[in-house]
């Protein structure tokens, strides 16, 4: 997974209705690791993204973090074409618990915890 949060656009910007939720699926690029293995040690040579990042700023000019931004975009539906093998697909459940409407239109995700899953065709994240 990414070492930095990754900053996400959804592919249509609206407005969440009050105390309702959404789903949608993000693609995440993965790494690929060279790794010797041998002994009791593993010595990683090389941690490379499978595509090439740009970075950007999540936050305000006095707090924030460096992240990813993400040139792939949010989507609300899953299709076919979301997976390709150099991405983890991630489900994610945006909920707006206030009272107005929130608006959608990017978010920032941490990555670097969440774990891989593939059944052969498709790479998952949780």
């Amino acid at each position: 997974m990414p070492d930095r949060l990754l900053v996400v656009s959804h592919e249509h910007s609206y407005h969440l209705p009050p105390r309702r939720e959404a789903k949608v699926y993000v693609r995440i690029p993965l790494f690929v690791q060279v790794v010797i293995e041998g002994g009791t040690q593993e010595q990683i040579l090389a941690d490379l993204p499978s595509v090439v990042f740009s970075s950007t700023w999540w936050g305000t000019f006095e707090e924030g973090e460096l992240g990813y931004w993400l040139t792939t975009k949010a989507r609300a539906a899953l299709t076919d074409d979301l997976f390709l093998p150099h991405f983890g697909v991630c489900p994610l459940r945006l909920v707006n618990q206030s009272g107005e409407a929130l608006p959608v239109q990017r978010f920032a995700l941490q990555v670097t915890h969440l774990s891989l899953f593939s059944n052969g065709r498709q790479n998952w994240t949780d």
